[in-house]
């Protein structure tokens, strides 16, 4: 993985991107997406005025860590009976996700998430026949993160941290349109990393 430092760097000489934009020229789009590390390129001309920018080398504009990360997630079995169901019990699913770790392009891991999927039921209108219905995901690890977390700097590992949460929230959502879910649904998702 690669990513940049703009926002540790920022944080530590307490600029603000407009200032940086206003002083650069770079606009405040690009800087926002750097900052994020949401972008999937950047010119060398925008690295080259922000490394003269803020006194720096491109070696201290980028970290590299020779670990990847993929993902994987899933809604599994049916957890709740139809029995228990009867009895207003709250629908719920398995839910299952994997990070799977590679250095230089081979395999050295994976970490395991099981948890459920809650159907808390509808919890507003959006018009008198169609409701939000909320569901509540709850992941925690089944094995131990530090294996290869310990391995990647503080950035890294929220960034990684970040990227999963995001690829479980774009699962559920491909979910729901697969299905042609025909009211809307809101997710409470809490994902777990000790």
């Amino acid at each position: 993985m690669i990513r940049n430092n703009l926002s540790l760097l920022l944080t530590e000489r307490n600029l603000k991107i407009t200032k940086v934009s206003n002083d650069t020229n770079i606009s405040r789009t690009t800087l926002t997406a750097l900052n994020q590390n949401d972008n999937k390129m950047i010119q060398m001309e925008t690295i080259n005025t922000l490394c003269k920018y803020l006194k720096i080398t491109h070696c201290e504009f980028f970290e590299y860590t020779p670990i990847d990360a993929t993902y994987t997630f899933y809604l599994g079995e049916i957890l709740t009976s139809q029995k228990a169901l009867d009895c207003g019990t709250p629908f719920e699913i398995e839910a299952i996700g994997y990070i799977n770790f590679t250095r230089y392009d081979t395999s050295i891991g994976s970490v395991e998430f099981n948890g459920r999927m809650i159907d808390r039921g509808p919890i507003g209108y959006i018009t008198s026949d169609k409701y939000i219905y909320e569901y509540e995901v709850q992941l925690s690890p089944v094995s131990d993160l530090n294996k290869y977390f310990n391995e990647l700097s503080i950035p890294f590992q929220t960034q990684l941290k970040e990227e999963f949460i995001a690829f479980v929230e774009k699962q559920l959502e491909k979910e729901d349109e697969k299905k042609n879910i025909d009211y809307s649904k809101s997710y409470k998702l809490t994902v777990k990393f000790e």
